[in-house]
């Protein structure tokens, strides 16, 4: 299927730009761009997202459609994945997952050390979401394409194929933060599940709630 392909491409373009040995080959030989690649990479994601979106036919025959209010509470769930998904954001922090903090430092004349396409006083997040599991954007992302109450076949397609590019894109993610971080990430991974939340994260929201 032709969507699928396209979103293959997808898949692997957006995992080789992110890829360290790429963005270390790029800044190497163009060191000001460790101020705009971050900027530059999300601007083609959302670009080639689209173009796969808007531009491949596919089916949108309905395959079930939730009736009110039931419909209702999966838009609820849906919006509470949103929410998720910009509290993770913002614990990460907002400037730096987008790339703006880094243009306002390409402004300054301040100097900034960095690690590749990231300012090194960022390390990796371990609160909010992230206390839970290693990737909530993911986690959020699979509540809101499947609790859609309207399931059509692209939809339903696109679902499949996200959930399957976040499970394989994790692993790729993990190795670049091992890479960064060492041991300390190694910890992390070992007290907190991937995905999918586990008794670890329950144990983790009753200490809280302690």
């Amino acid at each position: 299927m032709y969507f699928a392909a396209a979103f293959l491409l997808f898949a692997v373009l957006h995992s080789l730009l992110a890829s360290r040995s790429l963005k270390r080959h790029i800044i190497t030989r163009w060191p000001q761009m460790r101020f705009y690649y971050r900027f530059l990479y999300n601007i083609v994601a959302l670009l080639t997202f689209a173009l796969v979106w808007f531009s491949i036919p596919v089916s949108t025959s309905t395959i079930y459609s939730v009736d009110a209010p039931f419909s209702y509470i999966m838009h609820l769930v849906q919006l509470l994945a949103l929410y998720g998904i910009y509290k993770s954001v913002h614990v990460a922090g907002t400037g730096n997952f987008t790339g703006i903090k880094q243009l306002g430092h390409a402004a300054q004349a301040q100097k900034h050390d960095y690690d590749l396409d990231e300012p090194k006083e960022n390390g990796f997040v371990v609160q909010g979401p992230f206390k839970f599991v290693r990737h909530p954007l993911y986690l959020f992302s699979i509540i809101f394409f499947v609790f859609h109450p309207y399931m059509t076949v692209k939809w339903l397609l696109l679902t499949v194929l996200a959930i399957i590019y976040f499970i394989i894109g994790s692993r790729f993610e993990e190795m670049r933060l091992t890479d960064r971080f060492g041991d300390a990430y190694k910890t992390y991974k070992m007290r907190v599940p991937a995905i999918l939340p586990d008794s670890r994260s329950f144990s983790k929201l009753r200490s809280d709630d302690a």
